[in-house]
């Protein structure tokens, strides 16, 4: 027998810092996690309850970040790369990687175009960042 997927935990759908948090119910129907989610659904459920989003920023963005900058540290200390603070070339690398892919699908491309084209735009800020 073929267990049901947890339903996942409500999120707070209140803003106001006076009222305690109400929750909007989730359906196990609609939460499909085969699909990514996506980006305004979790930028709106993120301003709506910070704790959530230091939650996410701590889990996702922020040790990104850390394992980025110990790597260029590493790097570093082996005189691979010529770097003076490795969280600030973290964010630097990060963000010659993303450039504007966040903003490329839901205006003028697709996800798939964007995947096709992953491997190229990070090698070449690789390239870029050696280059600095």
């Amino acid at each position: 027998m073929q267990r049901k997927p947890a339903c996942p935990k409500p999120l707070s759908t209140n803003t106001s810092p006076t009222k305690p948090p109400s929750s909007r119910p989730v359906s196990c129907e609609r939460w499909n996690r085969s699909k990514p989610a996506s980006r305004p659904g979790v930028a709106r459920n993120l301003s709506r309850d910070p704790d959530l989003a230091r939650r996410f920023y701590e889990t996702g963005p922020r040790r990104t970040k850390a394992n980025l900058a110990r790597v260029l540290e590493h790097a570093a200390a082996a005189d691979q790369v010529n770097v003076t603070d490795p969280n600030e070339a973290a964010e630097h690398l990060f963000g010659l990687w993303q450039g504007f892919s966040n903003f490329q699908p839901s205006l003028v491309g697709s996800p798939e175009q964007l995947r096709a084209q992953l491997t190229q735009r990070v090698s070449r800020a690789i390239d870029v960042f050696l280059l600095a």
